[in-house]
């Protein structure tokens, strides 16, 4: 936050020359950086960028401010939860600076950075998919650790996906199927505080612990059913895992809740979602309105094709462009003939 808030003090003082301004004053006075840079600008590190710095720099007596500044910011951003890509250019950004008034300073941060850059280990995802597997077929050997070792493993989750910011193919999956076989409340809390934090969104991994959740029994379709209200996209495969524990529950009503998922289906999901129920309703004769729609559409869809044979306005657009081409260098052969 404080960067975000540095970054735009740095673009308005660009705009207003503020930073030109300073660097005046501070070439006349050197006095004035001790004094009113602080108050007036709310600290400069990092804030006014490479330019601001050389002007500074250029003036001796600020060297040891300057010097004693920056390995202050430093110090803060070791300590900072963010990923590794972004506080390791942070670093090289300040030993970019350093350079300029101390070599010695400016060598011992650039190793910080290389250091937090050698963190982006994405051996760790494979970890996490082994970590799924050991806890799913050794559970019972969990049982007297089961609390403190989801609260252990949910701290490694945690810090590798800051440090992973940014890296394709996390596994969230595995890494919530693995919390909900320990403990699916801490799992539920976890994925809570992971989306208020913005270190993953709840569409994001919510599916999958409803996912695991269904596989060791510790939720019901019903409460299946209502976390997928929160989920940001519905995963047709996974709607039909519910219906399929629903029909396990001999006390459920059954035509109530496939109802209440073919309603998502129709109205929150695209038409390929729909297809695995419908697939396994299709021999059922379910009793329900909704459900019975979903079927029908399933089969007025399959009478037309399926969608994705259908040609879109972007083929169309380009078919177009072909023909026009074709035609235009038809023409050109025939005036140049």
């Amino acid at each position: 936050m404080a960067f975000c808030a540095a970054e735009r003090l740095r673009r308005h003082a660009r705009k207003s020359g503020a930073s030109h301004r300073l660097a005046s004053r501070c070439r006349l006075r050197p006095a004035y950086f001790d004094g009113s840079v602080n108050r007036d600008l709310g600290g400069w590190t990092q804030g006014f960028g490479d330019g601001l710095f050389k002007t500074l720099a250029s003036i001796p007596s600020l060297h040891e401010r300057l010097v004693t500044d920056i390995a202050n910011a430093v110090r803060q951003i070791r300590t900072t939860c963010i990923g590794a890509k972004e506080k390791s250019e942070t670093l090289v950004g300040f030993s970019r600076q350093l350079a300029m008034v101390s070599r010695e300073d400016a060598t011992a941060v650039f190793r910080d950075a290389v250091q937090t850059a050698a963190e982006l280990d994405s051996e760790i995802m494979d970890q996490l998919r082994f970590v799924e597997q050991l806890v799913k077929r050794g559970k019972a050997a969990f049982a007297d650790r089961a609390h403190p070792s989801v609260r252990d493993l949910g701290d490694i989750v945690h810090d590798a996906a800051i440090r992973l910011e940014g890296q394709e193919g996390f596994p969230w999956r595995a890494s919530i199927s693995a919390l909900t076989h320990l403990d699916p409340p801490f799992t539920l809390a976890a994925i809570s505080r992971w989306n208020d934090t913005q270190v993953a969104s709840l569409g994001e991994i919510l599916p999958a612990f409803i996912a695991a959740g269904l596989e060791t029994d510790s939720i019901t379709a019903v409460q299946a059913t209502a976390l997928l209200s929160l989920a940001e996209r519905l995963d047709g495969h996974l709607i039909r895992s519910v219906r399929q524990a629903a029909e396990r529950d001999h006390n459920l009503d059954i035509s109530r809740l496939t109802d209440e998922l073919a309603s998502d289906l129709l109205l929150r999901a695209d038409v390929r979602a729909s297809e695995p129920l419908a697939a396994h309703l299709a021999d059922r004769q379910p009793s329900g309105l909704l459900a019975n729609q979903l079927l029908e559409r399933g089969r007025f869809l399959r009478e037309l094709g399926r969608p994705e044979d259908q040609p879109t306005r972007t083929d169309h657009r380009k078919r177009t462009r072909r023909e026009g081409r074709r035609r235009s260098t038809a023409t050109l052969g025939k005036l140049q003939n």
